[in-house]
């Protein structure tokens, strides 16, 4: 997103999982200022995972994670 000059700084919560960790250096590295991402201790990283079938329906799982601690922000 930085390199379509859309997303300079991001503000999020994420956990003190693998996910999180990756997450945020992946921003970094394509130069996302993530100063203000926070990971949550104690907590997963929230993830959504979406299923569509033949038909084209779709169902979406939400699993919010750090998501789900807007107290923290």
């Amino acid at each position: 997103m930085v390199f379509l000059d859309m997303l300079r700084d991001y503000q999020n919560l994420l956990g003190d999982d693998q996910w999180g960790e990756k997450y945020k250096k992946h921003l970094n590295q394509v130069g996302v200022n993530v100063t203000h991402v926070q990971i949550t201790p104690g907590v997963t990283t929230g993830i959504a995972q979406i299923s569509v079938a033949e038909n084209g329906e779709n169902q979406i799982v939400i699993v919010p994670g750090a998501n789900g601690c807007p107290d923290n922000i």
